[in-house]
């Protein structure tokens, strides 16, 4: 039985150097997955998931393979993060997408952080012209996203299901594949 074809990936950890060049290499092979850019973190808790400033990388990256903006608006362990309201919403996406567009990056694709989502998060991506928006088929997104479809004709709502991977997976199969 075949592997599916991975989509996108989730891009997290791009200012560990070994990961980066471990992502560069696998994108080279992989043209058409889509580089799901991580550019925010939990406002609330203060932990910055990557260490440096990582805009050149970014835009390196943005140059060869297809992008998208990938923010964690929910923390499963952070409760209190769950109750954003919409603004609080728009405002981290907003920021994302001017992060990307100082990399020369333009994108209509989105995917949150850890799959968790809801109406308000659908509804600031849409006034965004993020109309591509990435989820997993979770039991608890598809009341929301049967909802998104009738009142956004206009997005298109793109399962994720198995076709995803994060950069440190695509770092760790490569490391396990170099020590053989």
């Amino acid at each position: 039985m075949s592997q599916p074809t991975i989509r996108e990936v989730h891009v997290e950890f791009i200012c560990r150097d070994a990961i980066y060049d471990s992502l560069k290499k696998w994108a080279h092979h992989n043209p058409q997955a889509r580089m799901m850019l991580l550019v925010d973190s939990c406002p609330h808790c203060g932990r910055v998931l990557t260490p440096c400033n990582p805009q050149t990388r970014y835009a390196e990256l943005g140059k060869t393979s297809p992008t998208g903006l990938h923010v964690h608006l929910f923390y499963p362990r952070h409760w209190w993060v769950n109750k954003l309201v919409y603004e609080q919403q728009f405002m981290m996406l907003e920021n994302g997408l001017k992060t990307l567009r100082d990399c020369g990056i333009k994108t209509s694709h989105f995917a949150p952080g850890n799959w968790k989502f809801n109406k308000d998060t659908i509804r600031a991506c849409h006034e965004l012209s993020l109309l591509n928006f990435h989820w997993h088929e979770h039991e608890d997104n598809q009341q929301t996203v049967e909802w998104a479809r009738k009142v956004y004709a206009d997005m298109n709502f793109i399962s994720a299901k198995g076709r995803y991977t994060h950069d440190w997976s695509i770092h760790h199969k490569h490391s396990v594949l170099v020590r053989v």
